[in-house]
């Protein structure tokens, strides 16, 4: 029987924290409670570190007195770094939530879209905390990787893909449980932008259908990906792993055209708040460093081994 995960949600806003809670008591594998504070959450935590009973993951405003979300996820990564943040984001709030985001947070939820994100974002999450916990002792030998793969341009390839390279990076010990999880968001979201914008074209408004779940939207985008010439659905992808104890590359390369990857011409605050670059923000904030291709066809993620204070690599 699967375990009740739970989700700790911060807000200084009582109608927010019930919004989000009622969005999140949808049935589900699992259970919310709110608190009213950065400074109260992180008590509660270490609460319940003391009887094991800590949250699966953290809902968290970023605007709010004393302890704001930026700090909260500061503190997190140094007293709880297995515990993954999810931001909720208000308009305004564009710089400090890319800030959360470099400094720890494993995704965000503009609250313009909390209706149409929230759900989906946390089950996203938690998918990966739970295949973080599930692999814990059966990688703990492991060192290393090099593998590559010849996808099919089919989403149901994705979820198993993600789990194992999250497996691999587990076994390498390159990072944190939460710094694998930021990874596996990442490169999910780089394997999503290869068959919807790369190869099937399917434009942003049908791609927000799919990721809500809505199945009939992914043969649509199939076939109006195919049109009349069915070369684009023949197109692969493919995806070269190489990771070891002191990096992880994660090179993406789709059969198609490519797609725009380029955010310099649109605001940040538009980025964060239509949420329509949801992915490529995503993408460049969870991970040490980018590259893209010319032409946007071919993307390497790159996370490195994470460094002490002093310098001296962690083991």
């Amino acid at each position: 029987m699967q375990r009740t995960q739970k989700i700790l949600i911060v807000d200084d806003s009582e109608v927010e924290r019930q919004v989000a809670a009622k969005l999140l008591d949808q049935p589900g594998p699992w259970r919310s409670e709110c608190v009213e504070s950065g400074g109260t959450a992180i008590a509660k935590l270490h609460q319940a570190a003391t009887s094991d009973e800590l949250p699966d993951v953290v809902l968290t405003d970023l605007d709010m007195p004393g302890m704001n979300g930026l700090e909260l996820v500061c503190a997190m990564r140094e007293q709880f770094p297995q515990v993954p943040v999810i931001l909720m984001t208000a308009f305004g709030n564009e710089k400090i939530a890319s800030d959360a985001l470099r400094m720890g947070a494993a995704s965000y939820v503009p609250k313009s879209q909390i209706k149409e994100r929230l759900k989906l974002t946390v089950e996203q999450i938690l998918a990966r905390t739970r295949t973080e916990r599930g692999q814990r002792f059966l990688l703990k030998h492991m060192h290393g990787i090099k593998c590559s793969f010849l996808l099919d341009s089919d989403p149901e390839l994705i979820p198993p893909m993600v789990d194992f390279v999250q497996q691999a990076l587990h076994g390498a010990h390159l990072t944190d449980e939460v710094g694998r999880i930021r990874m596996a968001i990442a490169f999910e979201e780089a394997l999503l932008n290869a068959i919807y914008h790369g190869v099937l074209k399917v434009g942003p408004a049908d791609l927000a259908d799919i990721r809500a779940g809505r199945r009939d939207r992914i043969s649509e985008g199939r076939n109006r990906g195919c049109g009349s010439d069915r070369n684009p659905c023949e197109r692969r992808i493919r995806v070269m792993i190489s990771v070891t104890e002191n990096e992880a590359k994660l090179v993406i390369r789709d059969g198609g055209k490519g797609f725009d990857h380029k955010l310099s011409n649109r605001r940040n605050d538009e980025c964060f708040e239509n949420g329509n670059d949801r992915g490529l923000t995503l993408i460049r904030n969870l991970v040490d460093e980018v590259v893209y291709m010319q032409g946007g066809n071919e993307v390497t993620l790159l996370n490195r081994r994470e460094r002490q204070g002093n310098g001296k690599m962690l083991r």
